[in-house]
């Protein structure tokens, strides 16, 4: 027993980087599994990522927007799916507007679970680098917080041009998109919820690198969707 908890000691010590990489892909590996087991077969996963909370109804009234404009059945599964997973998440901006406005109002008890909002930031952080969503519905303060660490693809390259109408190289408001003004829908999200696409990251390569890039050249098809649809006469 002493020499099996010699090798353990000696193991650690000389590849614990290696095992807590290992350890990590292992966990990644699964819960990618039980992720793709449990649920049925997206042709289209969307974020949002934001301070308003949602419905139930309001999140399938939007689902239902993105399936009416895909061109095509990405998957080629029979049926056209599109599923939205949204973080609902204060900027410290937000936080503190909240708090003030509520101690305006007469309001002195209000209470922020600071350390809940950094568990969803953390979560927001995980679905960028490697969760399901690709293409992203977000508060600007997010959109700035993702954008920071070069987390978006540009629209030059998923679309071919960048849209008169962009805010910069890498978002668009949804607002100012025939697609968003269309869809009431929509009028669930703020104003200046901002539309984008998270690059590809290295972590696609647990998933299986051909699969994931094909599912997201399915965004980048559905992406162009969005900004090509245009209101019938």
């Amino acid at each position: 027993m002493k020499q099996i908890l010699k090798w353990i000691e000696n193991f650690w010590y000389h590849h614990k980087l290696a095992a807590v990489i290992i350890v990590f892909a292992v966990v990644f590996l699964i819960i990618a599994t039980v992720q793709t087991v449990s649920k049925d077969n997206a042709d289209i996963n969307i974020l949002y990522a934001g301070p308003f909370w949602l419905s139930s109804a309001e999140i399938r009234g939007i689902e239902s927007a993105f399936i009416q404009t895909m061109s095509e059945d990405y998957n080629g599964d029979g049926k056209n799916l599109v599923v939205i997973k949204d973080i609902i998440l204060l900027s410290d901006v937000q936080i503190e507007e909240r708090i003030e406005n509520a101690k305006a109002e007469g309001v002195t008890d209000l209470y922020i679970n600071r350390n809940e909002n950094l568990k969803l930031r953390n979560s927001l952080t995980t679905e960028i680098m490697g969760g399901e969503s690709i293409i992203c519905l977000l508060d600007p303060a997010w959109y700035e917080y993702v954008n920071a660490e070069n987390g978006f693809m540009p629209l030059v390259e998923i679309l071919g041009y960048k849209p008169a109408n962009a805010i910069d190289d890498y978002g668009i408001y949804l607002k100012d998109t025939e697609f968003g003004q269309f869809f009431t829908a929509f009028q669930a999200l703020p104003e200046d919820t901002i539309l984008c696409m998270r690059r590809m990251t290295v972590l696609s390569m647990f998933k299986g690198t051909k699969k994931e890039e094909e599912r997201y050249n399915w965004h980048v098809r559905m992406f162009a969707d969005i900004l090509n649809f245009k209101v019938k006469e």
